[in-house]
């Protein structure tokens, strides 16, 4: 989480699991910065021994994180975005619920908060 005066973005980085008691945790933000990796629901989740790691689903993430942000930009995009990156935009535009705007990082991007 990082505050400035009355802004706060949350920045995920890669997600494999968020427990439901620490996601409650999170106040209202004005931003939601995540990752976009995986876009099956479900993502690509592996385990060793009592560690997972890999990736959720962008449809379980928009999901899991739209109650606290009105506001979400994904990066770090798996193949699935660069095979057509305007389908790709307009998928995560199309997959979000009404009021969430999404966003698609690109190298450069200033975003106002």
């Amino acid at each position: 989480m990082v505050e400035k005066g009355n802004k706060k973005v949350f920045f995920t980085g890669d997600v494999a699991w968020i427990e439901k008691a620490e996601l409650e945790k999170l106040p209202q933000v004005n931003l939601i910065v995540t990752e976009a990796s995986f876009i099956k629901k479900g993502g690509h989740i592996n385990s060793k021994g009592d560690k997972i790691y890999g990736h959720t689903g962008v449809p379980n993430l928009i999901r899991s994180l739209t109650p606290y942000t009105q506001k979400i930009l994904f990066s770090h995009y798996g193949e699935w975005f660069f095979e057509d990156i305007p389908k790709a935009i307009e998928y995560l535009k199309g997959i979000a619920p009404k009021g969430v705007k999404i966003i698609a990082a690109h190298d450069g991007m200033l975003v106002q908060i």
